[in-house]
This record gives structure tokens, sequence and C-alpha cells, in this order.
């Protein structure tokens, strides 16, 4: 926990429960009713307003202005604030005006890491009677919701909002954070501003800045990211390239001999239920983290291999890599999203086709949750074919000892899900296959 940079904190976000007309100014950041701005150091405002338009803003008895330039963007300082308030801040122009309310001068806080800063206030020790402390007006509380970017963004949502602490507001708040932010304000006589944005799970480089990578020797990573945001379709078939790099390397498999091959030969053995792999009553993966593959084959017409599909196959936990006839066509490491990767042309052929994933469970529960009845091929013409049910379970602990998160080699089985261009037919012996990995290990995906 660290306290924030007044550049940072300062940007503003015009609330919509301000007094604005619809054409109004806009101001980036963080800032509506209720919010406390940091002391002691110059407010950097920006903001979107009509092209050409002299903006002023208001605070405290200081104003300043500024003219947006030719993309509507303008940029300007008020000087550093002693601690007070409550106070208006105006933002006005031709276009409209304004008002945002209740607005201190205080320090302000941002708390940020992972599960354990997530613990809100009602899960932690709520029983000690800071857990229900009265309202308190000179304590503001401020939650991020969780959105993942490739690029900063100007602004959130306007459903994010400063709430004043008090028994309504305090429940769903970090409670790390929050009784922090209580000790501060019996030993500091200003009011303090306590911003809570965490994200469970998370890696730091996920929260670092273009420049913060490089600088901390991950350029690459760095390269990666910038190519997503310019071309989220190139950049993920360069981390598919990178992972499968990282497989040959660590395992030794040759070009054409790896898992993820259609011709692959590896003894499949059937899932039980498109559950988290520990609930399965099998005694080696009751608390097993690392990586484990599961392969499905499905019939296409030959219709409907010549067009483009959808492959959705529900949530993954932890990360995945998603392999159709050996061709990468996504991965992520978001165990809450359901994974939805699109097919190009060329993706499927007429016949058999394999989907095989990579499950890395890094912690805790994993594996491929589904649900089983959303998880499907979606052809061109609209109509869609099951890509997942469960079968009678075998499993096979693998023959040679592996690289990390690598496994045996195995012999495969070949059922198959037929489809055709009506329906998703049933198939009596549809099978959902895993191979367990040996030894955890987490790698890093887009």
């Amino acid at each position: 926990m660290s306290r924030l940079p007044a550049r940072l904190v300062i940007t503003a976000l015009l609330a919509s429960s301000a007094s604005a007309a619809l054409a109004a100014p806009r101001l980036d950041g963080v800032l509506t009713d209720h919010a406390v701005i940091q002391r002691g150091q110059p407010i950097a405002l920006s903001g979107d307003a009509a092209a050409g338009e002299t903006v002023m803003i208001t605070l405290a008895g200081r104003s300043v202005t500024a003219k947006a330039d030719q993309k509507g963007r303008f940029a300007a300082e008020l000087p550093a604030l002693d601690a007070g308030g409550p106070y208006d801040l105006t933002i006005a122009a031709q276009s409209g005006a304004a008002v945002l309310h209740d607005v201190l001068i205080g320090d302000v806080y941002l708390c940020s890491g992972q599960s354990n800063m997530e613990l809100a206030v009602s899960e932690a020790q709520d029983l000690i009677p800071d857990a229900h402390a009265p309202v308190d007006a000179g304590l503001r509380l401020l939650t991020i919701p969780k959105r993942a970017a490739a690029t900063p963004v100007a602004r959130l949502d306007d459903a994010v909002r400063w709430t004043v602490a008090g028994p309504t507001s305090q429940p769903a708040f970090s409670a790390a954070c929050f009784y922090m932010a209580q000790a501060l304000r019996r030993s500091a006589a200003v009011p303090i501003g306590a911003i809570h944005a965490s994200w469970g799970g998370s890696r730091i480089s996920a929260w670092m800045s273009d420049p913060a990578l490089r600088q901390a020797g991950l350029g690459d990573q760095a390269d990666l990211l910038a190519l997503y945001a310019r071309d989220p379709g190139a950049a993920n078939r360069r981390a598919m390239t990178l992972w499968e790099t990282w497989w040959r390397t660590g395992s030794g498999d040759a070009v054409g001999g790896e898992p993820w091959q259609p011709s692959a030969t590896l003894d499949w053995q059937a899932v039980p239920a498109m559950t988290n792999f520990e609930t399965w009553g099998v005694a080696d993966l009751a608390s097993y983290n690392g990586m484990l593959w599961y392969q499905r084959s499905v019939e296409v017409t030959a219709e409907q291999a010549r067009g483009p599909a959808t492959l959705v196959l529900g949530t993954i936990d932890d990360a995945d890599r998603t392999w159709v006839n050996g061709i990468g066509v996504g991965g992520s490491s978001l165990a809450s999203q359901s994974r939805v990767y699109a097919l190009p042309v060329g993706t499927l052929k007429a016949g058999r086709n394999a989907i095989t994933v990579n499950d890395d469970d890094v912690y805790a529960y994993g594996g491929m949750t589904g649900p089983a009845d959303t998880m499907r091929i979606t052809f061109g013409d609209g109509a869609a074919c099951r890509s997942a049910t469960a079968g009678a379970m075998r499993r096979h602990s693998g023959s040679r000892v592996p690289p990390p998160g690598a496994v045996g080699r195995h012999q495969r089985r070949r059922d198959a899900l037929q489809c055709d261009d009506r329906a998703a037919r049933s198939d009596a012996r549809r099978r959902d296959r895993l191979v367990p990995g040996r030894v955890r290990h987490r790698h890093s995906g887009l």
C-alpha cells in the first residue's frame, strides 16, 4: 500500500451525478462527488471538450483555464492546496458545465495486491468494532472494478463512485485497506481517501507501464502487449508460437511430435465430469497443481469445414493453450473468463478434427469447468456441435521422466463426436480425455 501520486490521483472523471449538460467537458480519471484530492501537490487535470473551446476549472477559490486542441483534448494544472473542504469543483465551457460536490483535500492512498487485499470487511474479522464503525465524513472510499485493457484507459465507467465511509459502504470494501485508512484517520488531522484496486492472482507485471516493463528486463512481454493493442490476432499467434517453443525446449519433443498434434501418440483417459479435477475422487489429483491435457474429436462435414467457425470451451482454471488440428487458436490466463476462440477458414477439415487443450493449474482448484452444455463449435450457418461431454475415466501415469509440466508417452483413443449441419448429434462413446502433468509450472499468457 502506498500513497498515490497526485498526478495519478487527480486526473478526474466527470460524475453522472453532477449537474452536467450532455455536451459538457469531461475530465479523465477517478474524480466524482465525495472524492479526496491529494494535498500539497499540483493538481494535474486533463479531459475532453469541443475542439478549440476554452475550459475553466475552479476549486477552492482557485481557477485555471485550458484550450482544447483539434482532437478535443485539454490539460491544465491547479496549484497545490492545503487540507480542507468540502468544496465544489466546477468545469465550464461554451458547450456546457458540470459541478462535483463535497470534494475534500487531504491524503490519498492506493491499496493494491492480490486476494489478501481483495478480502472484504464483511468476510474478514467483522466482529471487531472497527468493522462496524459509524459514518466518518472525513474518510472516503473508492473501489476500482476489474477490467483488463492492453493500454491505459483515460476514464472508468460512470458507475465508479467515491463514497463516504459508513455502515453501507464499508462492508464490501477491502478490509486491509479500510483498517489502514481508519488508523490513519486517528493519527492524521486531515481527510483520507482510500482507493482499492486489486486482482487476486495477478502478476505484478500486469500493473506495470511499458517503460517499467522494459526497465525490469521484460521488453519481450512489453512488445507482445503493444502488438496485442494493435492486432490481437497477431499477438495471440505470437504468444502461441512462444509457448510452443518453450514446450519443445523443455520437453525435447521434435516439431510435429508435440502433445497438441493430432497424430501424437498418447494414452488419453476419459474425463468423468467437466468439473474441477480435484473433485473427481482421484487421489493423485486431489491436491494437484500442474498441467493436464484434454482432447476431444469431432466429425464435421465438408461444407462445415469450408467456412469459419467459433469454438466455445467455457471457463478453464487457471490458464489454457488451445489447438485445433495442431493449429494454435488461443489462450488465456483469466480463470473466470469463458474461452471463445475464432477458427479461421482452413482450421477445420472434413472428417475428424482434434481439439486439444493444455490446462495449467497453478493454484487451488483446476480443470475445464465448462459448463459442458455451453461448450460447442458454431459454424458459419449457425449450426452448432457440442465439443465436450463427460465419460468413464481411466488414468495412465506415463512411461518417461518428463520435463517441467510435460507428460509421458501414451496411446491415444480415437472416439469421436459426429456433427452435421442441422444440429449437434449425441454419441454414445463420447469422451473427453486428460493426461496429468508432472510438475507445477507457471507460464504467462495474454
